[in-house]
C-alpha cells in the first residue's frame, strides 16, 4: 500500500484499539504491520477484545510481549466483512416513535384505536420530546466517538401509551470498553445532559410562546409549577 493508504489504515488501527493500549509506535514491512503499545489494563483484560476488533476492520493479530511493552503483528484478513444494519436499534426507535406519538393523541383526547391516522394529532408533544431525547443521547454518542471509546449505537425504549405518562423509557448506549480515566467519563457523562438541556430551552420558549392562556379548570390538567426556567424564558 502507498503512503496515503498506510495512513488511512494506521488510523483506522487507532480508533479500533486505541481505547484499551496507548500505541507508542507503528511499524510497516511491506505486507504486515506491527504494533508497539503500552496496555491500560491488564492483557487477559483485553486481548479477546482487541483480536475481535481488528478482524472486524480485516486484520488478524498475534501477540508478543517485550518487557512492560506490548508487541502486535498484523496481517491482512482476505476478505473483510462488512457490518449489518443495527436492526435492533432502529426498530426501537421506530417502536418508540409510535409510543410517543400515541402518548401525544391521547393528551389531545384522541381515540387511535378506532382511527390510527389520529396519531399525527401527538406530534406536538412527540417531536419535541424525541428531539431531547436523541440529542441526549447523541451527546453521549459523538463525545464517546471523539475520545475513542467504542459504544454501541442507542437502544431506545419504547413505552406503553396511557400508562406511560411520557411513552418511552428513555434510551440507553451499551460501553464496550472502559474509561481510561475520570476526566473522559465526566466528559461523555456530562455531554448528553448538555446537549439535551438545550435543546429542551429552545422547545420550552417555542411551546410558551405558541401557548394559549385559558382559565384554569379544577382537578384537571398537570400543574408545573413556577419553575426558575419558565420565569425567565
Amino acid at each position: 500500500m502507498n503512503k496515503e493508504e498506510l495512513k488511512l489504515e494506521i488510523g483506522r488501527i487507532r480508533d479500533s484499539v486505541g481505547t484499551l493500549l496507548e500505541i507508542r509506535g507503528v511499524y510497516y514491512d511491506g505486507q504486515n504491520i506491527t504494533i508497539l503499545g503500552s496496555p491500560w489494563f491488564p492483557m487477559e483484560d483485553w486481548k479477546d477484545d482487541v483480536t475481535r476488533r481488528l478482524s472486524e476492520i480485516g486484520y488478524t493479530v498475534r501477540f508478543d510481549q517485550n518487557g512492560t511493552q506490548t508487541i502486535m503483528e498484523l496481517s491482512r484478513i482476505g476478505k473483510v466483512v462488512k457490518p449489518s444494519l443495527p436492526w435492533v436499534n432502529i426498530v426501537l426507535f421506530i417502536l418508540t416513535v409510535l409510543t410517543t406519538f400515541a402518548t401525544g393523541a391521547f393528551m389531545e383526547n384522541q381515540d387511535i384505536s378506532k382511527n390510527p391516522f389520529l396519531i399525527y394529532r401527538g406530534a406536538t408533544f412527540a417531536v419535541p420530546l424525541l428531539l431531547i431525547l436523541l440529542f441526549h443521547e447523541f451527546g453521549h454518542y459523538i463525545m464517546s466517538k471523539r475520545s475513542r471509546i467504542k459504544v454501541s449505537l442507542p437502544y431506545f425504549i419504547p413505552g406503553i401509551p396511557g400508562l406511560n405518562i411520557l411513552g418511552t423509557f428513555g434510551a440507553i448506549i451499551r460501553s464496550k470498553a472502559p474509561f481510561k480515566n475520570r476526566k473522559e467519563l465526566l466528559d461523555v457523562g456530562a455531554t448528553g445532559p448538555i446537549a439535551g438541556f438545550v435543546v429542551s430551552v429552545i422547545a420550552l420558549a417555542l411551546g410558551l410562546a405558541t401557548s394559549q392562556v385559558v382559565k384554569a379548570i379544577p382537578n384537571q390538567g398537570l400543574m408545573l409549577g413556577d419553575s426558575l426556567a419558565f420565569k425567565l424564558v
